[in-house]
């Protein structure tokens, strides 16, 4: 088990810092990062999440992955 921090961010700056979760494996870790990603889409705002991401770091500092919102929205109709 390791944990992860979650960062979610754009072009222009960092929104979030330091959700931490303890996960078992890089699934378990992107499991986590997207039910972040849909709770935070989720929040009703006029924000548009398409050019937000969501970075997964290891308690070392080292980013695992990113999640770029925009693939978990889609594209607009």
């Amino acid at each position: 088990m390791t944990q992860v921090s979650i960062r979610c961010s754009t072009a222009r700056g960092g929104l979030l810092d330091g959700r931490v979760a303890d996960v078992d494996d890089l699934v378990d870790a992107c499991d986590y990062a997207t039910r972040v990603a849909r709770s935070l889409i989720a929040i009703p705002n006029s924000r548009d999440w398409r050019d937000c991401c969501l970075s997964v770091v290891d308690d070392l500092g080292d980013e695992l992955f990113v999640i770029p919102f925009a693939s978990i929205i889609g594209k607009p109709h």
